[in-house]
């Protein structure tokens, strides 16, 4: 997904000054249409399925809708998953979509270069996700490697939408493009070591519950900080939206049972 983030962000803005913004649109749905067409012809499920070998199964009861959601009573997979939509919220739905337009309307910076900048965080979460991952691996505290982002993360929403200094918009890059790394090595894992109890069932449906929160974030707050930030301005959004935001995402993570 980075890597696909970076190529976007890389190619769009030539691309629409070439033809029309519309047409990066029809590409991407160039790209669905060939993504639906290889899974559909070339992807082929294990011969026993999704829960691994006969007798593998650990789940206590059939498959069924029912049964998964009786894996989901727990609070501590809502609470990881709460803090989780608020970190892709302002991850996917605040940089990700408007820091491009921000360094060209406050920095005048080309769509060419703003992509260019805002594709960095990218490339350091593919750089950074593998190593992080190896390092919660190695300490066994994923939580405390995620709190640590989310502070990260939160700190870099002080200066990274200001106007007075690029220096800074450097280090908001690089601070961000960290924790955003942690965060995507250390919080998927979370899921199975709290819904592992439940067996494969309890375990797909937590990751379920990351995956519906990876989306439902930035789908509600895009629209919401776009406005904001087109009536108080790009650094007062962040700081009293997306600043907020974190912090309620490491509080929830607090409670959250797991190590």
């Amino acid at each position: 997904m980075p890597l696909g983030t970076i190529v976007m962000l890389l190619v769009a803005p030539p691309i629409a000054e070439a033809f029309d913004w519309r047409a990066v649109f029809w590409i991407c749905v160039v790209a669905s249409v060939v993504a639906f067409l290889l899974v559909l012809f070339f992807y082929k499920e294990p011969p026993t399925g999704l829960y691994g070998e006969e007798g593998d199964n650990k789940d206590s009861e059939p498959i069924s809708i029912k049964a998964g959601l009786k894996t989901l009573k727990g609070r501590d997979i809502w609470l990881l998953g709460l803090a989780f939509l608020f970190f892709s919220a302002v991850c996917n739905g605040a940089w990700m979509t408007y820091y491009p337009t921000f360094l060209i309307e406050d920095w005048g910076f080309t769509p060419s270069e703003a992509g260019a900048v805002t594709s960095l965080l990218a490339v350091i979460a593919i750089i950074g996700v593998p190593i992080m991952g190896t390092l919660s691996d190695m300490l066994k505290r994923r939580k405390v490697i995620v709190l640590i982002s989310y502070a990260l993360i939160g700190i870099g929403m002080l200066f990274g939408w200001q106007n007075e200094s690029l220096m800074l918009i450097w280090v908001f890059v690089g601070v961000a493009g960290v924790g955003g790394a942690m965060t995507s090595a250390a919080t998927r894992p979370m899921a199975p070591e709290i819904m592992g109890k439940y067996g494969t069932l309890g375990i797909a449906m937590g990751m379920s519950v990351l995956q519906v929160a990876q989306n439902l974030g930035p789908t509600i707050l895009a629209p919401a900080f776009g406005a904001a930030a087109s009536t108080m301005g790009w650094n007062m959004a962040g700081l009293c939206i997306l600043l907020p935001l974190m912090i309620a995402a490491f509080v929830a993570l607090l409670f959250v049972k797991t190590r």
